[in-house]
Order: structure tokens, then C-alpha cells, then sequence
């Protein structure tokens, strides 16, 4: 089986990107003009979009670090339960 792979951080980017996108889709639909048309397209500013990505993506980073750590860490109390119970094995 084939996976596409991507870093933590370029994960934290892109997500960063997408909240940007959904932060300005608000705002418009706020001031009621539809994201789609012509006057909605000009709140995309590339170099603002950059910015917030710059930003963002350090602490969505971190964000999502420490909950793949809980996740992992409950997942392993899951597995320890359930071997404690009987032989089960846990693949990922």
C-alpha cells in the first residue's frame, strides 16, 4: 500500500493556509458579498495570506504536536489495557 507523505510542519502550513481562507470567506460573508464574485475575490491578498501562514503555522504546529502526543500516549494505554486482558496484537 502506497502512502503520500507530509511533514508535520508542511501539515501546519497548509492548515494555517486554509484558515486564512476561511477567516476572509467569514469576513464577506459578515458584510454579505458572496467570496466567489469579483468584489469578493479581492480580499485574497497573497502577502497578507503569507503573513498569517508565516505566523500561524508555528503554533498550529505545536498545537498539533501535543495532541499526536496524547493521541499516541492514550493509544498506548489502550493497547496495555487490552493486553493486560488478553494477547492482542496492535498494528498501525
Amino acid at each position: 500500500m502506497a502512502f503520500d507523505t507530509i511533514t508535520l510542519k508542511e501539515f501546519s502550513r497548509w492548515a494555517a493556509l486554509i484558515e486564512s481562507v476561511d477567516i476572509i470567506a467569514d469576513k464577506c460573508k459578515d458584510r454579505h458579498i458572496d467570496f466567489y464574485s469579483k468584489e469578493g475575490l479581492k480580499y485574497l491578498k497573497p502577502l497578507d495570506m503569507l503573513d498569517y501562514v508565516d505566523h500561524r503555522a508555528d503554533a498550529l504546529y505545536t498545537k498539533f504536536k501535543i495532541s499526536r502526543g496524547i493521541e499516541q500516549n492514550l493509544h498506548n494505554i489502550k493497547c496495555l489495557q487490552i493486553e493486560n486482558q488478553k494477547r492482542l496484537l496492535v498494528i498501525e
